[in-house]
């Protein structure tokens, strides 16, 4: 369901069903995954929109009010948390190295930084 193209020409599909995020060559040629273990609410407003950014692939987890980034081996990295002024983030992009995130709940769209991570 959710679909996110890199600068670099890097395709990112979600796998919700699979609880996976696969990322694929331009030329469709398989990269590696990530799992996604928390995936998997019966919430319909869960969405599974993703980012691709330098060598981490990161995913949206409304539910739990978080991020999730994974490195450029797959496994997880960290995770945005605790988002205080976010009630449901969902839409990701990221520019400049500037994660931004959209709220589904409240009309708002916040940045973080990316340095340093």
């Amino acid at each position: 369901m959710g679909l996110a193209i890199s600068p670099e020409g890097l395709i990112c599909v979600a796998d919700t069903w699979n609880r996976r995020v696969q990322v694929f060559t331009a030329e469709a040629v398989f990269m590696r995954q990530c799992s996604v273990p928390v995936w998997g609410s019966d919430n319909p407003e869960e969405k599974p929109f993703l980012a691709l950014y330098s060598d981490h692939v990161y995913v949206g987890d409304p539910v739990n009010r978080r991020v999730l980034a994974f490195d450029e081996d797959g496994p997880f990295a960290w995770a945005l948390q605790d988002i205080e002024t976010l009630a449901f983030p969902e839409g990701l992009a990221v520019v400049d190295d500037v994660l931004y995130v959209a709220d589904a709940h409240t009309p708002q769209i916040v940045g973080y930084s990316l340095q340093g991570f």
